[in-house]
């Protein structure tokens, strides 16, 4: 345990809804330590506790919670701006979530309160048979309520963020994607390096790294580091989501907690003319291709936004199937292979709205003659949307070293499945100080619910751990 008078310095790599409920709790315990501190200067330079935040993404906090704005051009803003009609906007991963944990829903209630989120009270369907298991979305459209973040489910976790940075205990480092993680023998404490600016994003082509250094010139260096991306744990250095975690040991219990996870893609459309239907969502029960449909006007905060734009979520078995065709690495060369924009706007996001078409059609939802042309389509692959769940092992699947399932599991509603009492909610190694987080390795139920759950686990295992 750290002495009273020293600080921890923590360092978060991903601040999806798990690394920002981590941001969040530690922020709030550093603040009631900093209380107990007496002494001159800031109460951040006399605290415990210090935590800096990475994260890759274009738009700030989110991860598989992003959000997705385009002006009418089509060009990409900030996400975080106001909500004006010109735009299109999408949640282009998580769609709504769920709070069945006592846990849970004190946190919304909060949330709720400070604007953040809201339950989302719109049309849900289904078409197709509905007594299959994975025949619902995480609950969808029956097993409510479900909620939203307010203009978009990023506002939870930047919202999230940007409580914990006023505290002055948290910074958050946005555009910057960690590729190493080193250890130092001596003062057994990590230093980070990796990539900032365009060779920070995820599908960007430019690959140069850069050491990052906080605060400038000087190499910082953490007590714990805790990982909120099951990518940067488990994948080798060839993938770009890798922090190449030098800690064997750890890996592989990350990776046996995990097993196999689920591929997903998202597609993101725009129609000019509102499609014909008040549906708010729909769930495709046994369509091959689409298994979800959310519509962004529909929800909270997004109501002003003049075209009709619909996320349309791929079927585990449709996704596997392209990343076996259009594999993550270059089979030749080992290389990771970034998602090329003519690709997702070219195969996956045109697969998903036609299936959108006839499935709607077939449904007798709307006639395809009534449904306008997409004026825009995109797509984002997800190869980690989630851990497998109640798999079936004749449908995995191992593509370029990795396991992947194609189940369609039931997601809701949240409870644990893990029934041990001792199995922590997270993988830790106490003496290298080291967490994954997240809910590829919950003992939850799989989505933003468990995720959120492990990442405030883990924050109170640092502190119990590293501070008491």
């Amino acid at each position: 345990s750290a002495a009273p008078s020293t600080t921890v310095n923590v360092a978060i790599i991903g601040a999806g809804i798990c690394g920002s409920s981590a941001a969040s709790a530690l922020a709030h315990a550093a603040s009631n330590l900093s209380n107990q501190r007496t002494g001159s200067g800031s109460a951040a330079s006399r605290s415990a506790l210090l935590i800096d935040v990475y994260d890759q993404g274009r738009n700030g906090a989110g991860g598989r919670a992003s959000h997705r704005a385009l002006n009418e051009r089509g060009e990409r803003q900030q996400s975080t701006e106001r909500v004006n009609e010109t735009q299109m906007r999408w949640d282009h991963g998580c769609q709504f979530f769920r709070a069945d944990t006592p846990q849970m829903k004190e946190q919304v209630n909060d949330w709720i309160n400070e604007g953040l989120c809201e339950e989302w009270k719109g049309k849900f369907v289904r078409m197709g048979l509905g007594d299959s298991i994975g025949s619902s979305f995480f609950g969808m459209p029956s097993l409510g309520p479900f909620y939203v973040g307010v203009g978009g489910m990023h506002a939870i976790p930047q919202g999230l963020i940007d409580r914990a940075c006023k505290t002055g205990f948290v910074n958050f480092l946005s555009g910057v994607r960690i590729s190493d993680i080193e250890r130092n023998a001596n003062t057994n404490r990590w230093t980070l390096s990796g990539a900032t600016g365009e060779a920070a994003y995820h599908d960007s082509s430019t690959t140069s790294k850069e050491n990052i250094t906080l605060p400038p010139g000087n190499s910082k260096q953490y007590d714990v580091v805790l990982l909120s991306d099951i990518s940067s744990t488990t994948f080798g250095t060839w993938h770009r989501a890798s922090a190449n975690v030098p800690a064997k040991e750890f890996v592989e219990k990350v990776k046996q907690r995990l097993g196999a996870r689920v591929p997903l893609f998202s597609a993101m459309v725009a129609y000019d003319t509102p499609v014909p239907t008040d549906a708010s969502t729909i769930t495709f029960s046994d369509d091959p291709t689409i298994w979800f449909a959310s519509r962004s006007n529909h929800k909270p905060g997004l109501d002003s936004i003049s075209m009709d734009c619909w996320t349309l979520i791929s079927t585990p078995e449709y996704a596997m199937q392209q990343i076996d065709e259009t594999p993550m690495q270059d089979p030749l060369t080992g290389a990771f292979m970034p998602q090329e924009k003519d690709y997702l706007s070219g195969v996956p996001g045109p697969d998903l709205e036609r299936a959108f078409r006839e499935a709607l059609q077939h449904g007798n939802e709307c006639r395809l003659d009534q449904l306008c042309r997409a004026s825009y389509i995109h797509a984002q692959r997800w190869g980690s949307a989630l851990p497998a769940f109640g798999g079936d092992a004749e449908k995995t699947k191992i593509i370029s070293g990795v396991m992947y399932d194609s189940t369609k599991s039931s997601l809701a509603p949240t409870k644990k499945t893990l029934l041990d009492d001792n199995t922590l909610n997270f993988v830790a190694d106490e003496d290298y100080k080291i967490i994954q987080a997240g809910d590829m390795v919950s003992v939850y139920t799989p989505g933003f619910e468990a995720a959120a759950l492990s990442g405030a686990d883990a924050a109170a295992y640092i502190v119990e751990k590293f501070l008491n």
